[in-house]
């Protein structure tokens, strides 16, 4: 998708993906997507102020989920007001956290994995009852293992989301040599994900059981925390824990930030295709989406169903929306560079023309749709 993405970007740079099922497929097509987009980046906004409200849970668990509500959503509302400016500074601060709580945590865990710190004896011992590869197992295969695939395969895709904004960086790379730099950026995304989403899931695996009864959507009565949390947790490590928690926190506020922001611009953008109300259009002296931020906020109050008993049901109905919504956008990248290149084809376009070639070609597009 990454590299379809890339061809597509290059040889229009004037407009974005949300615009390519307009130009490539149908202005239906066109139309649907950009809501998705939309709409995904506005359910987003709920989402991550409840997961922060459960994340909370973890300290206390007498404090309503609202009021925690109420503070991070005129905080992620608060930045907004500053612009373009209020959202990089915050973001910078964000992603500062959220890295070096990750690599933090992978170095913590592999010395916990190996059994030179906490109160578990090495994991990679054949006989410990703590080689949870072993016991209970890698893979949870009592349940529906078709169902707890495609669950696993959504959080994944919303975990992954985003990297088709990597794609709209080609076009300010170096002309004289593109497709060096395609294959270095997509390198980068690869290392990325390894280092920051694979090793991290990894590590987990090694330090907490699939049915510890302390994660999420185990169905037990306990504080459910997150997995970062537990695996450090389990192994009597003080103090360490409640700085995880307060980072995931941090982390999630980040998430919230960006979908104010993008949200807004998108819901401006989707009126100067036509596709929304022209009310959206209007901007103010600082150049803010103001009436389309008003929108952004009135569904920003999504945030306080977090009252609900059933908090785990409504994250992962949100968490689903999200995964889903970009399933369908990178299907449509996708679909959208077969036709691409049919259009070439059948106007006698050769692919020398091209500023950039994607090193997948269609096969990629092909497998990409059917993923």
């Amino acid at each position: 998708m990454f590299y379809s993405c890339s061809e597509i970007v290059v040889a229009f740079p004037t407009i974005n993906y949300t615009q390519y099922g307009k130009k490539f497929i149908d202005p239906a097509a066109g139309f649907v997507v950009s809501w998705i987009y939309c709409v995904q980046w506005m359910t987003i906004i709920p989402l991550e102020l409840i997961t922060a409200s459960m994340t909370i849970k973890y300290w206390t668990k007498s404090v309503s989920p609202s009021i925690f509500v109420t503070v991070f959503y005129f905080l992620v509302f608060g930045i907004s007001i500053f612009g373009a400016k209020g959202y990089a500074e915050a973001e910078f601060i964000f992603n500062l956290c959220k890295i070096t709580m990750l690599l933090g945590f992978i170095i913590l865990g592999i010395i916990l994995v190996v059994g030179k710190a906490g109160t578990q004896p090495s994991h990679f011992a054949t006989n410990s009852d703590s080689n949870y590869y072993k016991n209970p197992g890698a893979f949870n295969t009592t349940n529906n293992v078709f169902k707890a695939m495609c669950s696993t395969m959504l959080a994944s895709t919303f975990a992954c989301g985003g990297v088709e904004f990597v794609a709209l960086t080609i076009i300010e790379q170096d002309k004289s040599d593109i497709s060096k730099s395609i294959r270095s950026i997509g390198c980068q995304v690869i290392q990325r994900m390894v280092i920051f989403i694979l090793i991290p899931i990894a590590v987990i695996g090694f330090l907490v059981p699939y049915n510890s009864n302390e994660l999420l959507g185990s169905g037990s009565d306990r504080t459910h925390a997150s997995p970062f949390v537990v695996a450090v947790a389990a192994h009597g490590i003080k103090v360490i824990p409640s700085i995880i928690n307060a980072v995931i926190v941090i982390a999630v506020l980040s998430v919230a930030n960006s979908a104010v922001y993008s949200s807004s611009r998108t819901l401006t953008t989707l009126s100067l295709q036509g596709f929304a109300p022209k009310w959206f259009e209007q901007l103010d002296k600082s150049g803010r989406p103001r009436k389309a931020l008003y929108v952004t906020a009135a569904v920003g109050l999504l945030s306080f169903m977090a009252e609900y008993k059933d908090q785990e049901l409504i994250f992962n109905w949100l968490l689903s929306i999200g995964g889903l919504s970009s399933i369908f956008i990178w299907t449509l990248i996708c679909v959208s560079h077969v036709r691409f290149r049919a259009a070439m084809k059948a106007q006698g376009c050769d692919l020398s023309q091209l500023g950039c070639v994607s090193p997948t070609g269609l096969i990629g597009s092909y497998v990409s749709i059917f993923i």
